[in-house]
């Protein structure tokens, strides 16, 4: 099998997984876009205070309605990749 995308490569999804592992409590290294945020990583909703960050990180306007549709890390990065 592929070796998924990791936070600790270079790249736009690298800040925003640093930012999903500080929220879920684990290391950069575990987050991947196949990471499921409440099975895998028990994140059962992105706070304001963490949907705050990734914004101001990404200088992308998050929805609170567009947040609760993410299931996945890699849900986040299609979300961000497709706004301008």
């Amino acid at each position: 099998m592929g070796e998924q995308h990791k936070a600790t490569e270079q790249g736009p999804n690298a800040a925003v997984a640093q930012i999903i592992a500080k929220a879920a409590g684990v290391e950069a290294e575990d987050i991947g876009p196949e990471k499921r945020l409440v099975e895998d990583l028990g994140i059962d909703s992105l706070t304001a205070i963490t949907l705050a960050v990734l914004e101001q990180s990404t200088k992308v306007r998050i929805e609170e309605s567009d947040a609760q549709m993410f299931r996945t890390v890699g849900d986040i990065y299609a979300f961000l990749s497709s706004r301008p």
